[in-house]
């Protein structure tokens, strides 16, 4: 039986900066206040991860993220369960590619595998970032 994929987390409401088509993957804030967007081209302690969208948006519509608790998210490619997963950059999907890299910022940890990208796994989120290192994003 799968895990459950919704905990009572914190949910917020934001408004989409940009067009957001795929549910359930990670966003950073916005360049405008109440705003929110997908991954810059790095994705770092300076501009963190602050959450799981829950719906797709058109820019300007509204977008809840989830920013704690056990969300729903889009791998990026194969990820092993127990994997610290990090919001892959432009996409949001998640990856455990640098899982054990010193400095690496991660979004939580992974409580089912995916076998391909695009699958959908259940994590438990740990919003923002903390780095590798242990300072927190």
């Amino acid at each position: 039986m799968p895990l459950a994929y919704l905990t009572d987390g914190e949910r917020v409401s934001f408004e989409a900066e940009n067009n957001m088509v795929e549910p359930y993957v990670c966003v950073e804030v916005g360049g405008t206040a109440g705003q929110v967007d997908l991954p810059g081209q790095t994705t770092s302690v300076a501009k963190p991860i602050i959450g799981v969208i829950q719906n797709s948006a058109s820019a300007g519509e509204a977008v809840t993220v989830q920013m704690t608790g056990i969300t729903k998210c889009v791998a990026q490619a194969a990820i092993a369960k127990g994997a610290r997963v990090a919001s892959a950059a432009l996409t949001g999907r998640i990856d455990d590619a640098e899982d054990g890299t010193v400095g690496a910022c991660y979004i939580g940890v992974a409580l089912e595998a995916a076998s391909a990208g695009g699958e959908i796994i259940s994590v438990a989120l740990n919003c923002p970032a903390v780095a590798e290192d242990g300072g927190a994003s």
